[in-house]
C-alpha cells in the first residue's frame, strides 16, 4: 500500500492509465504503433501532471494541506530537474523516431498545455476562475489519441468519434468528482476548481448532467458500432461510468483513506482490457 501511495503521489498511476488508454486507442483503430511512442506517451503525461502539481504547490508552499502539493514543493528542485530532463528526452525521441506529423501535433498540444499551466498559475495567484478540469480532459485525451489517429489510414466511423467524445466526458467527470472530495482543502489552499468557483450543489447538478450524457451516448453508440472492437470499447466506457458514479454517489465510503482518488485513477486502467479481449 505504501508503494502504491508513493506511486500515486508521483502521478505514476496516471501514467499507467495513459498507457492503458493508449493501448485502447491503438486496438480500437487497429494500427501498429511505433514502440518509441510508449515512452514518449508515458513521459509526456508525467511531465504535464508533475508541472501542474508544482505550480499548485507554490500557492501555499510548505503549508499546503494536500500532501502531493507539499511533497512537490519540498522536493521542487528535484522535480524541476526531472521534468527538464524528461522534456529533452521526449523531444529527442519524437524528433528522431516518430512521424513528423506527431511532432507537429505534439508541439501544438504542448503549446496549449503551457498556456494552460500559465493560466492555472495566474488563476491561483489572482483568484480568477479557470476551468482546469475541462482542459485537463482535452489535453489528456488529445495527447493519447494523437499518434494512433496519425497512424490510422482509414476514415473514422461515427462510432469512434462518439467513443472519443465519451472518453473526454469521463476524464472531465473524474476531475470534477475529485474536486468535490477535495473542495475544503482546495479552498484553504487557495486552489481554483470548478467546485470552489460554483459550489458543491451546482457542481453536483452539473456532474449528474454529464453522467446522463455519458450513459445516453453510450447506449446509443451500442446500437451503431461497426466492429467487436467498437462494441467492446463502448462496454468498457459504460463500466468506467458506473464505477465513477459509484465513487461520486457513495462519498461517505470512498473518502476513507482517499479511496476516491486511488480508485478514480485505477478506473482509467480499464481501457487496457481492450488490448487483450479483441
Amino acid at each position: 500500500m505504501l508503494f502504491f501511495r508513493s506511486a500515486q503521489l508521483l502521478s505514476l498511476d496516471v501514467v499507467l492509465g495513459a498507457i492503458a488508454t493508449g493501448a485502447y486507442a491503438v486496438k480500437l483503430l487497429n494500427v501498429s504503433p511505433n514502440y518509441w511512442w510508449w515512452p514518449v506517451l508515458a513521459l509526456s503525461v508525467w511531465i504535464v501532471y508533475t508541472t501542474d502539481h508544482l505550480i499548485d504547490s507554490f500557492s501555499r508552499k510548505n503549508n499546503a494541506l494536500i500532501h502531493r502539493h507539499k511533497l512537490h514543493y519540498r522536493y521542487r528542485h528535484v522535480f524541476v530537474v526531472a521534468v527538464t530532463v524528461s522534456s529533452v528526452v521526449v523531444l529527442s525521441l519524437v524528433w528522431f523516431f516518430l512521424d513528423k506529423k506527431i511532432l507537429t501535433g505534439g508541439l501544438i498540444i504542448g503549446i496549449g498545455a503551457i498556456i494552460y499551466l500559465v493560466l492555472v498559475g495566474e488563476g491561483n495567484r489572482k483568484n480568477f476562475s479557470f476551468q482546469k478540469e475541462f482542459f485537463i480532459s482535452l489535453f489528456y485525451t488529445a495527447g493519447i489519441w494523437l499518434a494512433p489517429l496519425v497512424w490510422n489510414s482509414k476514415p473514422l466511423s461515427p462510432s469512434v468519434y462518439g467513443i472519443i467524445f465519451v472518453f473526454i466526458i469521463l476524464v472531465w467527470i473524474e476531475g470534477l468528482v475529485v474536486a468535490i472530495y477535495e473542495c475544503d482543502m482546495d479552498t484553504k489552499d487557495k486552489q481554483m476548481s470548478f467546485v470552489t468557483k460554483f459550489g458543491i450543489s451546482t457542481s453536483s447538478t452539473f456532474i449528474k448532467i454529464l453522467f446522463g450524457l455519458t450513459f445516453v451516448s453510450s447506449l446509443v453508440l451500442l446500437l451503431f458500432t461497426n466492429s467487436i472492437q467498437e462494441f467492446s470499447a463502448v462496454v468498457i466506457e459504460l463500466f468506467m461510468a458506473v464505477a465513477l458514479f459509484s465513487i461520486y454517489y457513495f462519498q461517505n465510503y470512498f473518502k476513507h483513506h482517499e479511496l476516491y482518488k486511488t480508485l478514480g485513477e485505477m478506473i482509467f486502467w480499464l481501457p487496457g482490457i481492450l488490448w487483450f479481449i479483441t
